[in-house]
């Protein structure tokens, strides 16, 4: 095997240095202590390698003869007498030896780790990381001499392991400096597997695993930036989860070796949410939460908050409420406790059920938070109406201090009439309501420390069946007469879930008719006391600080009457096109827009030829050729008549674009009858299932598809 090497790189010296030079420099390498760990053998190859080039180099007659054959190597070595192993194309340049380069034959394993620790110590890292690499998968291909079942001796092994750690180390630092940070980091994981995978060296694999910790913070930065890469923020969310793992939780105290204490630790994870979308968090938090951790809890709340209202999904803000219920309940000492009244109130506004939530708001210590509320309340007039103010408070705290923490809904306003007036989000909650009976009767039974926390739609389920959804004082007390006979229980149990309904309509539509007719702007009136964010900061100073003992108000609650709507509600077909373009991309949505796209091709292709229905949900170039071929069905006096079945089997959208761009894949059945001049044509009707492809793009505030591709037959 051949190696880059010769005797004036070896002793470190130019080929015009003097004798003097050469003595000086050959004592310098000798004094030169590589690491403790090396083998005898291997530093006795390398002083070996060291004797022979001083041996050339400080007699006249050999460094003469020496320097004639080194030159006339660089004028006439060709690129294909260059014997090295061969070198993938993304490290050519890196690694590349040009055809003038001097090499150094080396006939022994023991010579070539001599000639690597010298390439190491000449800061060739990368080449000796790929060497050492190369050798340790088949030691037969850099010593064809070698037959098949031999191997290296353990402490050669050793030595190549401990080159390869040592080089991979050195070349993570340098890429560090450079600020590559994803890559120093794979490039020291790999030195620290070798050592792992070999069992060896455990000191330095120990300096090797605290470098990797102090990286892994800019690691994360790095990955978090990199969304265009598929698996960089799954890595990043791994890296961060491995974090919480070592330090025992966002608010762990094991020290660990990143350099962060834990204000530090609480500031950083502040920084990299910005970079987070909200379901990314919601997941990542709610798995802290069950350590138990306060801050875990409080930021699942944050983050269940905005996704299920960002999103119209109100099972999240359900499950938010837990944590902040949970966190009231279990984090507090004589005299302190934690105090999210405001943002318990908010979640139980969002809900629906507006009395608790004016109950809940009255309790808080936030005295400039409460004067907000009054302030916007006495927009009103002459009459203040508090829930007026908790609306416009609430609008303002998603706006300006909730949605900024998170990636995709930094600049979305927040509209609570948009929220209530949805169908999906009324049928959720009236879907609450139901189980607020049963919630009630099985909650002295069961109260966990922790509420359970996971993404999927089963377990969503469970939990809102076992957390307590708040009920007014009359539905309570109507739920707990015993029934005297099976029929009036049954009649009890539909009177209360229907006069749920009506109150969480009545409900919503108050919350709507007070925003649409107050006429307060949401930029009016400054919020005071929050700054920058009060959240994790305010949380660990009333959970861990002393503070002064919360103030309960007494008296009753404010009885508010929700009456019938103050003004119109927005028409089914006009609520539905407000809610399409509203909001990022959800199930629900993906599910409306493909409807809608089968109701309107229905028309288009339908005996009345409504080939205008086809600009409701198209465009570009499919909604051109769509309405040609729809021109050419009514031309020819044809017409079909569809039925479909449809299957959501997923939907995604880019991070840049989470509001205007979107790509939904679904299972459809299309079953299609073909008629021409009046007369069915078995032939030409069909009865297909497709997986589709369609893409989809949010214009002039309604969801519209761009493309449609059939994946499978």
């Amino acid at each position: 095997m051949r190696i880059p090497l010769d005797y004036y790189r070896i002793i470190g010296l130019p080929l015009q240095a003097t004798a003097e030079q050469v003595e000086q420099a050959y004592q310098d390498r000798l004094r030169q202590t590589p690491h403790s760990e090396y083998s005898q053998e291997t530093l006795a190859a390398r002083k070996k390698l060291l004797d022979v080039a001083y041996e050339v180099l400080s007699d006249f007659e050999q460094r003469s003869a020496y320097d004639a054959n080194y030159l006339l190597s660089n004028s006439e070595v060709s690129e294909e007498e260059v014997a090295l192993p061969q070198i993938p194309s993304e490290q050519e340049e890196a690694l590349a030896v040009t055809p003038h380069t001097p090499m150094l034959e080396v006939d022994t394993p023991q010579q070539l780790l001599g000639a690597l620790l010298i390439l190491y110590e000449l800061g060739e890292y990368q080449r000796v990381h790929y060497l050492a690499e190369w050798v340790l998968a088949d030691p037969s291909r850099a010593f064809p001499s070698f037959s098949p079942n031999r191997e290296l001796s353990s402490a050669m092994y050793g030595d190549l392991i401990l080159t390869l750690a040592l080089a991979g180390w050195e070349l993570g630092r340098e890429l560090w400096r450079q600020a590559e940070y994803e890559a120093a980091g794979e490039t020291v994981e790999r030195a620290h597997q070798a050592l792992v995978d070999w069992e060896a060296f455990p000191e330095l694999r120990q300096d090797i695993a605290s470098e990797l910790e102090k990286l892994c913070p800019y690691r994360i930065f790095e990955l978090l930036s990199e969304r265009d890469r598929d698996e960089a923020v799954p890595k990043a969310i791994a890296l961060l989860e491995g974090m919480f793992e070592q330090r025992g939780g966002i608010d762990g105290e094991i020290p660990d070796e990143s350099g962060l204490n834990i204000d530090e630790f609480l500031h950083f994870i502040q920084q990299i949410r910005a970079d987070l979308t909200a379901p990314e968090q919601e997941e990542l938090f709610a798995k802290e939460a069950q350590r138990p951790s306060a801050v875990g809890m409080y930021l699942a709340a944050c983050a269940g908050i905005a996704r299920g209202f960002a999103y119209w999904e109100p099972h999240y803000i359900l499950k938010a409420q837990g944590f902040l219920n949970q966190l009231q309940q279990n984090y507090q000492k004589p005299g302190n406790t934690a105090d999210v009244y405001l943002e318990q109130a908010i979640c139980t506004l969002l809900l629906g059920e507006t009395e608790t939530a004016i109950n809940q708001v009255q309790k808080t210590q936030e005295t400039e938070s409460l004067a907000q509320i009054q302030a916007y309340a006495s927009q009103a007039g002459d009459s203040p109406d508090f829930l007026l103010g908790l609306c416009h408070y609430t609008e303002q705290w998603l706006e300006s201090v909730l949605f900024p923490k998170f990636l995709e809904l930094a600049d979305q306003p927040a509209s609570l009439k948009d929220y209530f007036a949805s169908e999906s989000v009324q049928q959720t909650l009236e879907s609450f309501q139901d189980n607020a009976p049963l919630q009630k009767e099985t909650e002295e039974q069961q109260k966990p420390a922790i509420p359970p926390s996971s993404p999927n739609v089963s377990q969503q389920e469970h939990e809102l069946k076992q957390w307590h959804f708040p009920v007014s004082e009359s539905d309570a007390s109507s739920e707990a007469t015993s029934p005297q006979a099976s029929s009036a229980s049954a009649l009890r149990q539909r009177k209360p879930r229907r006069r749920q309904r009506r109150r969480l309509s009545s409900q919503a539509s108050r919350i709507m008719a007070l925003i649409a007719i107050s006429g307060v702007g949401l930029g009016a009136i400054a919020l005071f006391g929050f700054g920058v964010y009060r959240g994790v900061n305010a949380l660990w100073t009333n959970l861990f600080d002393e503070a002064s003992p919360s103030v309960e108000l007494e008296g009753e609650p404010l009885a508010i009457e929700l009456n019938n709507p103050l003004v119109e509600l927005p028409s089914s077909e006009s609520q539905k096109q407000e809610e399409s373009a509203a909001i990022p991309l959800n199930r629900d949505r993906a599910e409306q827009i493909i409807r809608t796209w089968f109701d309107s091709k229905a028309k288009a292709f339908g005996p009345d030829h409504q080939i205008e229905a086809l600009d409701e949900i198209l465009t570009g170039s499919l909604l051109s050729s769509r309405k040609a071929q729809a021109q050419q069905y009514e031309q020819n006096n044809w017409h079909q008549y569809f039925s479909h079945s449809l299957n959501i089997e997923s939907f995604s959208y880019p991070a840049e674009n989470v509001t205007t761009k979107g790509q939904i894949t679904a299972t459809i059945r299309e079953v299609a009858k073909f008629y021409g001049n009046g007369n069915l044509n078995e032939s030409r009707s069909y009865d297909s299932t497709l997986k589709v492809r369609y893409d989809v793009v949010r214009e002039n505030k309604t969801w519209r598809i761009e493309r449609i591709e059939v994946l499978n037959q």
